[in-house]
């Protein structure tokens, strides 16, 4: 208890001792490093008096609280040391800003550790509290953050005592006792807090450090009064000496160096570190001797040159030697005095007087030819004038004629240039803003999309480019024109826009043009009615709609009957006109909510939308019944016609949104099949038939693929000499599921599908490379007859049968091309060319069905004709009908006076024989002799014929 005590007073003694030199420094007005140094004081103070009071401490959490408060003052201590000897010895850029706040960092993290050491245990792992009386200590076991940090504590003092030593040491030796007593002040705490924390635990039982402080803090103390230690003096001549602006190196006696200024650093590029230590001659190999002559321009002798920042410097050099008492060499002070401007001013004061001798005989030279070379300038320029105003004309002209429209627009918005083009796009005048004027005009501006502009400049003030920007301009009392325009902004130096240069097109017309494109793209260029791709679009929408609405649609589909007739009796124009006046009949028959639209060819459909009665389906059906049955007069001719309607209503039985379409048309179909000119609405009843006829129609286009198509023949026979003439070639349809499908079910729906030019061209091929072959193989050969439809009489007739006889190799001489009369009546004219063509190949052509047509007889005699079929409709009641015979009598002569060979087809009976042969007929064709068979059976008539042959030769 009673050492206890002492320490106590031991404690008291030191914080009184350190409260004195506190108030003691602050005193003190004259040192340049009072801040650290008080820093110091107070550290040492705060230390004494947390050690004191925790001397005091009685209870366990208020020693530890005190105890943990002195951490702080511990940590401080140490830094403001090496701030103290940094700044003392003039290393300030070792305790530059970012250093300082480096240095605090690891204290930081100690003080947090300090606090929080409960939860972290990082600085007392365990600790022991002893009591002693009523007061309390604790003897701490470290963890190892602690040991590092002391470290590092120790680290910094011993640095800043090694800068201390180092500094005095490369001064005088009267320096020497200032050291031993900061170094003395300095090392005592050290070697006190080290035998505290790192001797045996029971040797010192309290940390005495802050007691070494106090006892360093009096050693410092008296350097101040005795030694002057923080003497403002060794500070004002370092001050001097790093401002001179003079290199200054200060050597010791062996040419050592001991001290350099900055300048000196900025003369060499060489930092102090890397200069004090070194011997003085190593240093003189980074200057160059000077010139003998730039001595003597200078005149001096010790110069010296170096390169500085990129830039060539002279240097004057002085020695001034340092002798101590005894008179002997205490070193030397070599001094560097910049004289580059006075070596640079001699140089130039040279040059100017060299230069200026130069001008004068050059001038004097010149002025001879001045006259000379003022009259060449003068033409120049007068040819750059006039080269320059004619591009200028050229240019003006390029502008004006050009189509585009050109204008130029300030940051105002005035326009500066405008070419002729854009003046009749846009009428402004030159001192009107382009768009600011055109409310004062009532001009107003719509974009794209229609919408008004209220102002557009802002394209101009927020884009650098404008590329085919698209809007409208529409003037008083005129109309709304379309411009494309493109800009460019024209920036000044600040990047800020300055002006636009702006190209503008009358675009008017292409906007229109697009719009008819747009328009004709979904409407029927004959009708003038929605087609087919609108109508699909349309379809979805109203189901749409009527989904939402829980109402109907109805999908009306009209066929007109025997149009096909009317076209072919009068003309497609007529056809057309035909179409064109039904198609606006039906739109105003029908409601503004719906849509009629032309499917194609003849078919038109029409779409009713939000239905709730089937009345009234029915009620526009009847309209539109009541105005195609109404007669239409064309060119002096009135024609009746009547139309088959299918419709299918949604939602409804059978009928979904997918299917629709097909629902109409099946009952369309039906409605035709069932005597024409009625309507007939969808149920599921009537789609086995339909389909049946729908999937035939779909199936068509493979046919030919895959191989379903096959030919028959049926010969011709010659009755005057008992054989076989010619065969005809007849196409037929094995369907793999309908079974055998006759030409008059499937050649209409070719003929809609528009598939008789490929069928005609696989008849043509197919009949000649059989015929050639069963010629060749039977030493026989016969006339081929093959049918040509209406539409395979075009152009490309002649060079497909050229093609198909060069690639078959069939002789040209036995193949003969039927027509049908009708297809050719009324305009046999124009197609007199195309028969020429046909028969100049070689080949032979026949009229077929001639006789139900209106072909008039004179164009029998267009020779382009070989033979003439007679229709079987004529034929059929010859054997009775008088009429009948006197036509065919009639025909057959004229036929025969033309040099025209004359067939009977259709004969079916054996009195139509007789009296074929009564009236002298030669050649026949129908089902009395055969059928349509295959070649292959059609062998047994070419025999029968070589029989007879040979009858006759015997």
């Amino acid at each position: 208890m009673y050492e206890y005590m002492i320490l106590i007073l031991a404690f008291g003694l030191a914080t009184t001792i350190s409260l004195w030199l506190v108030l003691d420094v602050l005193k003190r007005n004259n040192s340049l490093i009072k801040r650290e140094y008080r820093g110091i004081l107070v550290s040492f103070l705060g230390w004494n008096l947390c050690a004191l009071i925790a001397r005091f401490s009685t209870e366990p959490i208020q020693l530890m609280f005190w105890s943990k408060i002195s951490y702080f003052f511990v940590c401080s201590a140490t830094v403001f040391w090496f701030g103290f000897a940094c700044k003392y010895t003039w290393n300030e850029k070792l305790y530059r800003k970012v250093v300082r706040y480096l240095i605090w960092i690891p204290h930081l993290f100690t003080f947090f550790f300090v606090i929080f050491n409960d939860q972290f245990l990082l600085i007392w792992r365990e600790i022991t509290i002893h009591q002693v009386g009523p007061f309390l200590y604790f003897t701490p076991e470290y963890g190892w953050w602690f040991r590092i940090h002391n470290l590092y504590c120790y680290s910094l003092s011993i640095a800043g005592c090694f800068l201390m030593v180092r500094y005095m040491v490369f001064r005088k030796k009267m320096l020497l006792p200032k050291v031993i007593l900061l170094l003395l002040g300095a090392l005592l705490p050290l070697i006190l807090n080290s035998l505290y924390i790192y001797s045996r635990a029971d040797a010192i039982i309290v940390d005495v450090s802050p007691i070494g402080f106090s006892i360093g803090l009096l050693l410092l103390t008296f350097g101040i009064n005795r030694y002057h230690v923080l003497n403002f003096l060794p500070f004002a001549y370092e001050t001097f000496f790093n401002a001179m602006q003079d290199g200054v190196i200060i050597l010791d006696p062996n040419r050592i160096v001991l001290s350099t200024n900055p300048m000196v650093e900025e003369i060499l590029s060489s930092d102090s570190t890397q200069i004090i230590g070194k011997k003085f001659d190593d240093l003189l190999t980074k200057f160059n001797k000077t010139l003998d002559i730039e001595a003597k321009v200078a005149q001096r002798r010790n110069m010296v040159s170096v390169i500085v920042r990129n830039e060539h410097k002279f240097f004057e050099i002085r020695e001034i030697v340092l002798n101590d008492v005894n008179k002997s060499s205490g070193g030397s002070i070599f001094i560097f005095h910049d004289i580059t401007s006075d070596i640079n001013y001699q140089r130039e004061l040279t040059f100017r007087q060299d230069h200026l001798q130069m001008l004068i005989d050059e001038k004097t030279r010149d002025l001879i030819n001045s006259n000379e070379l003022l009259q060449l300038e003068v033409l120049a320029r007068k040819q750059t004038e006039d080269d320059y105003k004619r591009e200028r004309d050229i240019l003006s002209k390029t502008m004006n004629t050009s189509p585009v429209g050109i204008f130029i627009l300030d940051n105002q918005g005035e326009i500066t240039y405008c070419n002729q083009h854009a003046a009749e796009i846009i009428p402004f005048s030159r001192t009107e803003k382009f768009f600011q004027s055109a409310f004062s005009k009532n001009i107003k501006i719509f974009d794209c999309n229609g919408q008004v502009l209220p102002d557009i400049q802002y394209l101009f003030s927020t884009n650098q480019t404008l590329d085919n920007y698209q809007f409208s301009i529409e003037f008083p009392e005129a109309e709304r024109k379309n411009v494309e325009m493109s800009a460019v902004s024209l920036l000044n130096e600040q990047g800020n826009i300055d002006g636009v240069v702006a190209t503008i097109w009358d675009i008017t017309e292409r906007i229109a043009s697009e719009k008819r494109l747009q328009y004709f793209a979904t409407h029927d260029n004959l009708t003038e009615l929605p087609n087919r791709h609108y109508f699909t679009e349309q379809l979805p929408i109203a189901i749409h709609d009527a989904n939402q609405d829980k109402s109907m649609i109805a999908l009306v589909f009209i066929d007109l009957d025997n149009f096909k007739s009317i076209n072919d009796a009068f003309n497609h124009h007529h056809g057309d006109q035909l179409l064109r006046i039904l198609g606006k009949r039906m739109k105003q028959a029908i409601r503004c909510k719906d849509t009629i639209a032309r499917h194609g060819g003849d078919e038109f459909v029409i779409l009713l939308s939000d239905i709730h009665e089937q009345k009234e389906i029915f009620d526009v059906i009847d309209a539109v019944q009541k105005t195609i049955s109404e007669p239409i007069r064309m060119d002096g001719i009135e024609v009746i016609i009547s139309a088959s309607v299918g419709v299918a209503i949604y939602p409804s039985e059978g009928v979904d949104e997918g299917n629709i379409v097909q629902c109409s048309d099946m009952a369309m179909f039906h409605a035709k099949k069932n005597g024409k000119n009625s309507t007939c609405v969808f149920t599921p009843s009537l789609a086995p038939h339909a389909l049946m006829r729908m999937s035939l129609r779909s199936e068509l286009r493979n046919a030919i693929i895959r191989g379903q198509f096959y030919l028959l023949y049926q010969p011709i026979v010659s009755l005057n000499r008992d054989a076989v003439n010619a065969i005809e070639a007849l196409i037929r349809w094995q369907h793999p599921l309908y079974g055998l499908i006759s030409p008059d079910q499937f050649l209409p729906m070719a003929e809609e599908n528009n598939m008789m030019e490929l069928i005609g061209d696989w008849v043509l091929r197919t009949a000649c490379s059989q015929s050639l072959q069963y010629m060749s193989n039977h030493k026989n050969t016969f006339l081929l007859h093959v049918n040509i439809c209406e539409k395979e009489l075009t152009k490309r007739l002649p060079h497909l049968v050229k093609t198909i006889l060069e690639e078959t190799k069939f002789p040209p001489e036995y193949l003969v091309l039927e027509i049908v009369e009708k297809f050719v009546a009324g305009s046999l004219l124009d197609y007199r060319d195309l028969f020429k063509e046909l028969k100049s190949l070689g080949i032979k052509i026949a009229i077929d069905d001639f006789g139900s047509g209106q072909t008039a007889m004179q164009q029998l005699a267009m020779e382009v004709f070989d033979f003439v079929k007679i229709d079987q409709c004529l034929i059929k009641d010859i054997a009775s009908n008088f009429n009948s015979q006197k036509i065919v009598t009639g025909i057959k002569n004229l036929s025969n006076a033309l040099g025209l060979e004359v067939i009977a087809e259709g004969v079916e009976t054996e009195s139509q024989i007789k009296k074929l042969s009564d009236m002298n007929f030669q050649l026949i064709q129908g089902y009395y002799f055969c059928k349509p068979v295959s070649l292959k059976d059609c062998a047994c008539y070419f025999q029968w014929e070589e029989n007879l042959m040979m009858e006759t030769i015997q």
